[in-house]
């Protein structure tokens, strides 16, 4: 792999950001015809519920009890999320690891860590690891905790390992997850463009046209 100076660091930094965005960019939207009006594509995301089932299994060696973590849909409607989760669970269904609980973020009316929230909250986060400490993954559909030096170290020694969708963004601070062995594996954002002249027809193929999987073995090369 190519070694980076530090000196060139802040520019890779702001490239990788620019292609997360754009990727994100096209994969949110796709023209819809004569109204020119933007049409939500859930596709990708259906597709990334799945992907992220199959490598949840393949990482607990299809096997044992994980709960999800997601958004009380019934209060905060997201459709993006829903699409995922809903194909998660159905992708999930066909392996031998078993939903124990799902857990869902629901935020009250002047919740500032929910109004400020760029991620999972880390309050949420940390009350369902102390929950269902006996659970062996968590999964959330919220993306991966920004949890502060003093919560890192207040975390029990054994943790269920965590799973994170973090697709709603650039991946910001989630190599320090992985380094504090909180995070073992994370969706983001495809952080190189596709083979344009490749056209996707497999789930996981669409899946790998807009995102990556990273687990610990290759959290180094997040910016």
């Amino acid at each position: 792999m190519m070694k980076v100076s530090e000196k060139n660091k802040p520019v890779v930094t702001v490239v990788s950001i620019l292609l997360i965005i754009a990727s994100l960019t096209s994969i949110y939207f796709t023209q819809c015809s004569g109204t020119g009006t933007p049409k939500l594509d859930l596709t990708p995301y259906q597709t990334m519920g799945e992907v992220t089932a199959q490598e949840t299994s393949k990482m607990l060696e299809n096997k044992g009890q994980i709960v999800l973590m997601t958004m009380d849909l019934q209060k905060q409607p997201n459709v993006v999320i829903d699409a995922s989760l809903k194909s998660f669970q159905e992708a999930i269904k066909k392996t031998g690891v078993a939903v124990k609980a799902i857990e869902a973020y629901s935020p009250g009316t002047n919740d500032m860590e929910f109004m400020m929230m760029e991620s999972l909250p880390p309050s949420f986060y940390i009350r369902t690891v102390e929950k269902h400490s006996d659970a062996d993954a968590l999964v959330s559909f919220l993306g991966a905790p920004r949890l502060t030096d003093e919560q890192l170290r207040a975390l029990p020694q054994k943790l269920p390992k965590l799973v994170a969708i973090a697709s709603f963004g650039p991946p910001f601070e989630i190599k320090k997850l992985f380094e504090e062995r909180v995070l073992n594996l994370a969706i983001v954002p495809r952080m190189t463009p596709p083979d344009p002249n490749k056209k996707p027809s497999t789930p996981r193929e669409k899946f790998d046209a807009n995102f990556q999987v990273v687990t610990s073995a290759d959290a180094g090369s997040l910016p």
